[in-house]
């Protein structure tokens, strides 16, 4: 269960992410700007977690917390603003 949770699953965030970024791309919206952040962010803490690893990749790992949860702000204010107009 650890491994899906770990392992499996920050693969999965990062492939719907980058395919959030390239439709936003194709489809010129806005949302790009956080899907790239958040895949930066899971990105870090995969090099940390899987690369690095022991204590120096923990540390790694929750420094990709910030660029993720500035992605995701910013996709929700993006969402919420848009409703809003």
């Amino acid at each position: 269960m650890s491994y899906i949770i770990y392992v499996v699953l920050p693969w999965i965030f990062l492939c719907l992410f980058l395919i959030g970024v390239l439709y936003s791309i194709i489809k010129k919206l806005p949302y790009w700007w956080g899907f790239l952040s958040c895949a930066v962010g899971v990105i870090i803490y995969l090099v940390g977690n899987e690369i690095v690893g022991g204590y120096n990749g923990m540390s790694l790992s929750l420094i990709g917390a910030l660029p993720f949860t500035i992605g995701l702000f910013i996709l929700f204010f993006l969402f919420v603003g848009s409703k809003f107009q």
